[in-house]
């Protein structure tokens, strides 16, 4: 008789095992202090609080926009390096481009591609804190807190 009392003794055993460690997890934070590591080459994640970022603004011309807040700031980066990283992010950017430093060119952001070849056509143009730079976006450099819109629109001389 004692021994098919046994296994019930294990299972109560394991049951307020269970229980104490579910009951030690409640008050632990379970967020890391430091940003994990990025899954992939190409991937960024968001900034701590305290660290230096810059954001992007996506503005499609059309009523819509997208935030991109907290982007990582590095000493000498470009506005093309905050909108690779943006590419990184979930729910971020898709990119097309050619070139490279001075001659680099955004082709596309997301599905919304520049219109070559129709007159006046609209165009990805950045600015930065609201000024429109007379430089390349892959030789233009950052500062901290910089906030960089790429809107899809005609240019104007």
């Amino acid at each position: 008789m004692a021994e098919q009392q046994r296994p019930g003794h294990f299972v109560r055993y394991y049951l307020l095992l269970a229980v104490l460690l579910s009951g030690l997890s409640i008050g632990c934070d379970s967020s890391p202090s430091v940003p994990p590591a990025p899954a992939a080459a190409g991937t960024a994640w968001q900034a701590p609080a305290d660290a230096k970022t810059v954001k992007i603004v996506v503005d499609y011309g059309d009523d819509s926009e997208k935030h991109l807040t907290r982007i990582p700031y590095t000493e000498g980066m470009t506005a093309l390096d905050a909108l690779k990283l943006a590419e990184g992010r979930p729910r971020g950017v898709q990119l097309k481009m050619e070139g490279s430093g001075e001659m680099t060119m955004v082709l596309a952001i997301d599905d919304l591609a520049n219109e070559v070849g129709i007159g006046d056509g609209r165009n990805w143009i950045y600015r930065v804190n609201g000024e429109q730079p007379h430089k390349s976006c892959g030789v233009y450099t950052l500062a901290p807190d910089d906030v960089i819109l790429w809107k899809f629109e005609k240019f104007e001389h």
